[in-house]
């Protein structure tokens, strides 16, 4: 859990600050972490993501079973996959 605050304090202070409160390092592209909807086909193309993926309004996680949500931090998570992974 530290190791998880600490990162999260880091990855803030590398984006200068700004407030935003997406815990994505790269937000115009696709990937864990991701709260951009920039590039759901392609992601997706390579990726086994659930059917909402793109519905999704939290960040991207991959699911127990192997696939990828785009609501992760999100209560229901993967409800149908297992759970977050």
């Amino acid at each position: 859990m530290k190791r998880r605050i600490v990162l999260g304090i880091a990855v803030f202070a590398l984006a200068g600050c700004s407030g935003a409160t997406s815990t994505s390092t790269n937000s115009g592209a696709e990937g864990p972490g991701s709260s951009s909807h920039a590039n759901d086909t392609g992601f997706c193309s390579s990726h086994d993501c659930i059917e909402s993926f793109s519905d999704g309004n939290g960040y991207v996680v991959q699911c127990a079973d192997g696939a990828w949500s785009h609501s992760g931090g999100l209560a229901g998570a993967c409800s149908d996959h297992g759970g977050e992974g």
